[in-house]
């Protein structure tokens, strides 16, 4: 028999094959039956076309070599296990839910879409399934969840460990290109990326008060992340030689895990990041809607870039010898605070906007600052041999130091405006050298007791 067909009064339909198999291909006209099911042997050349005509549960697939889904308008199946092989074909959306992928192939020929629905805990090798979207709802635990290179998955749950990893092939690592979506608010435990040179994700939570998705680990390794979507997103201990969050739309607050090589990207969102790195490089590159971000550079080099808005930079590392922090802000009421730095480089560039900038531990550093307009105030209370280069723009502005004696070079351009030079308490400047430019009028040496 090489053709089935179920009337539309069968609701349950059982199909058997004998122990040599089905000799051939048997097409399967479904009809409005709900459940079917495979009774095959094991081991056996069996293969089935199954016409669906709506939603239906399959069982006994594990034991079908070769199972054809054809849909020509919407339907669901679920399915116990697949054989060896499973076409989806038609043109109607087809959603394949089942508890089992292990391996097994899958191919999309199906020109509607093909979702693929994983409900099964535990370790998931999805890595021969070709489908539009994988999407899964099952724990994942401390094991892997294994696809193809370019494929998209929707994580739909906590997956559930810190050690939870999505993974592709090794040998393809240095090109595996793969996408998530996650959409459930809770808080992931952990997503690993293992064997993925670029890892996008979509942040699609529903929208909750305060922070809509948590990361409790965020870790690609050496390689590259980058964010998408419209959510605030938190995360807690990230690793990637790339964080690109500069299309997320939300908020952005990201803290490194180690200290290593970085670069992180952000939005126009209000953005909080927090780097971990002494030694080596951070660099960020924020948005227009103000960031705050965190450094603890010792000798390594922090470089920060920024657009208009309220902009944060705190350095509480010990800057010094080749350590340089270049901060670049755009227009707004700036800080930059770096007064752990001694004997390091710190340059800061701002626009129009209130500025502050401290230093106050640098003893033989160097500070240079280039502000736009406004009342700007640069602090280094501790100088000693250090460089002070300032060209602070129109305003009021306030420089507050000391040279203790030491040769000291000042270079203090102030722009139009009655700028003030403040001696901290216990100054002595007669070892300085000083250059003053002001259009206007230089206030000196106002004590401060």
């Amino acid at each position: 028999m090489k053709s089935i067909v179920a009337g539309s009064n069968v609701q349950t339909l059982n199909i058997s094959a004998n122990a040599t198999g089905t000799g051939g291909t048997v097409n399967v006209d479904n009809g409005a039956a709900t459940t079917t099911t495979f009774v095959a042997a094991a081991g056996a050349d069996d293969a089935f076309n199954v016409t669906l005509n709506g939603n239906t549960a399959i069982t006994g697939g594990a034991a079908v070599e070769a199972l054809t889904l054809s849909a020509a308008d919407t339907s669901a199946v679920s399915l116990d296990a697949i054989g060896n092989t499973l076409t989806a074909a038609g043109s109607g959306n087809l959603t394949l839910t089942t508890a089992n992928l292990t391996g097994e192939t899958v191919v999309n020929e199906n020109t509607g879409t093909f979702t693929v629905v994983n409900t099964g805990a535990g370790a998931v090798d999805a890595s021969k399934v070709n489908a539009d979207l994988i999407k899964t709802t099952g724990a994942l635990g401390a094991n892997n969840f294994t696809v193809a290179n370019g494929a998209n998955l929707e994580v739909a749950v906590n997956l559930g460990n810190a050690a939870s990893t999505i993974a592709s092939a090794a040998s393809t690592a240095t090109t595996n290109v793969v996408n998530t979506k996650f959409t459930t608010a809770a808080t992931q435990a952990g997503v690993v990326f293992s064997n993925i040179k670029t890892a996008n994700i979509e942040a699609a939570a529903p929208a909750a008060t305060g922070t809509d998705l948590t990361f409790s680990v965020l870790d690609n390794g050496t390689n590259n992340l980058v964010m998408t979507g419209a959510n605030d997103v938190v995360v807690t201990a990230g690793t990637a030689k790339s964080m690109d969050a500069s299309a997320l739309t939300g908020k952005f607050n990201y803290t490194q895990a180690t200290d290593a090589e970085t670069t992180v990207k952000a939005g126009n969102a209000a953005n909080t990041v927090t780097f971990a790195g002494t030694t080596n490089k951070s660099t960020y590159e924020g948005g227009n809607g103000g960031n705050t971000v965190n450094l603890v550079n010792t000798t390594g080099v922090a470089n920060v870039t920024t657009g208009t808005g309220t902009d944060i930079v705190n350095l509480t590392g010990i800057l010094a010898g080749t350590g340089t922090l270049n901060a670049t802000l755009g227009d707004g009421a700036n800080t930059v605070t770096a007064n752990a730095a001694t004997t390091g480089t710190i340059n800061v560039i701002t626009g129009a906007g209130k500025d502050n900038v401290s230093a106050n531990g640098l003893t033989s550093g160097t500070l240079v600052v280039q502000s736009g307009g406004e009342a700007d105030n640069v602090s280094a209370t501790a100088l000693t041999t250090g460089v002070l280069s300032l060209d602070l723009g129109d305003g009021n502005d306030t420089l507050t130091t000391t040279a203790a004696g030491g040769a000291a070079t000042i270079v203090y351009n102030g722009g139009a405006g009655t700028d003030s030079l403040i001696a901290s308490a216990g100054a002595d400047f007669s070892g300085a050298q000083f250059s003053f430019q002001m259009s206007r009028r230089l206030d000196l040496l106002r004590r401060v007791q």
